[in-house]
């Protein structure tokens, strides 16, 4: 009884392995779009990666993000209900991916921003990690 044990423990310990460095196999995607629903506010969550907000003269928001992490390690949502334009961009596995977003707005729009580890940079300063109500950017 006890030799089978020991036969198997080497099997699990293999196979645990493979495991593990297939759910660690990392990815990285770019991805870029447009939300032309209209909007009158933003709220952004950030879990790990670096925010880039600006404006422009479009009424849209423009989104260019940049996906470093394991595969399918992302939950990422995008969304536009009862005039707030919501994105959260967080990991499916805690501490285990990143997302680098640039996001251009209309002039005017109230942003707020909860950026759990990053940098928030706007048009004339950086902000470390934080949550940020912004009347304007």
């Amino acid at each position: 009884m006890s030799l089978a044990r020991v036969t198997l423990y080497p099997a699990i310990a293999a196979l645990l392995a493979v495991g593990l460095l297939v759910a660690c196999e990392k990815s990285s995607v770019d991805e870029a779009f447009v939300i032309d629903e209209p909007f009158e506010q933003v709220q952004i969550h950030l879990e790990h990666g670096d925010l880039e907000l600006g404006v422009h003269d479009s009424e849209d928001a423009w989104v260019e993000r940049s996906l470093s992490g394991p595969s399918g390690g992302f939950a990422l949502e995008t969304r536009v209900e009862d005039g707030v334009l919501t994105m959260d961009m967080r990991c499916a596995v805690p501490h285990t991916c990143s997302v680098d977003a640039q996001v251009l707005i209309p002039a005017g729009v109230p942003v707020n921003v909860e950026l759990d580890d990053g940098t928030l940079t706007l048009p004339e300063r950086e902000l470390a990690a934080g949550a940020y109500a912004l009347d304007t950017i």
